[in-house]
């Protein structure tokens, strides 16, 4: 793995990392709130997420290419990371990883959410696309698209109960 790939990547790894660190923060404040965990789905998104990196480091490591920079592919990662920030930001205490429903408190429509109900998918499959292919790890973005794709589909419908403001 090239430095620019090992920057990158811990560059995202570092994110997620915060990511889950505000996600539990959020996550006690909800409960104190009310907030109820509807499903259990966010740990299998977990592990994915975990098994993801793993497979993108194992598949950038066991075949080692000496890729130039893509700029799109990194463009298209980074802005992934911005997007998912404005998500944060947008929500602010209501964001977490999990699908946590305080009663009778309408979801936000603000930042991201003016545009879809859940920008964080698209995100995660802009992220599944865009950082395998900078990595040149293939099998690793077609396997993770799948498997996180299924469990969107059991997931999603769980989340579409809401009201919005």
């Amino acid at each position: 793995m090239s430095g620019w790939m090992m920057a990158v990547f811990a560059i995202l790894l570092f994110s997620k990392i915060i990511e889950y660190a505000i996600g539990r923060a959020n996550e006690q404040w909800l409960k104190a709130q009310g907030g109820l965990i509807k499903g259990s789905l966010h740990r299998w998104l977990f592990v994915l997420q975990l098994c993801f990196f793993i497979s993108l480091l194992l598949e950038t490591t066991a075949a080692p290419k000496h890729l130039p920079m893509n700029l799109f592919w990194l463009s298209l990662t980074m802005a992934a990371l911005l997007a998912k920030a404005w998500c944060i930001v947008s929500l602010g205490t209501f964001w977490n990883t999990k699908n946590i429903v305080i009663p009778r408190v309408c979801i936000m429509r603000k930042g991201p959410y003016k545009f879809t109900k859940h920008p964080e998918w698209v995100i995660a499959a802009t992220e599944l696309i865009a950082l395998p292919l900078l990595f040149g790890a293939y099998m690793t973005s077609i396997l993770f698209i799948l498997l996180h794709g299924a469990l969107y589909l059991v997931r999603l419908p769980g989340q579409a109960d809401h009201q919005t403001m």
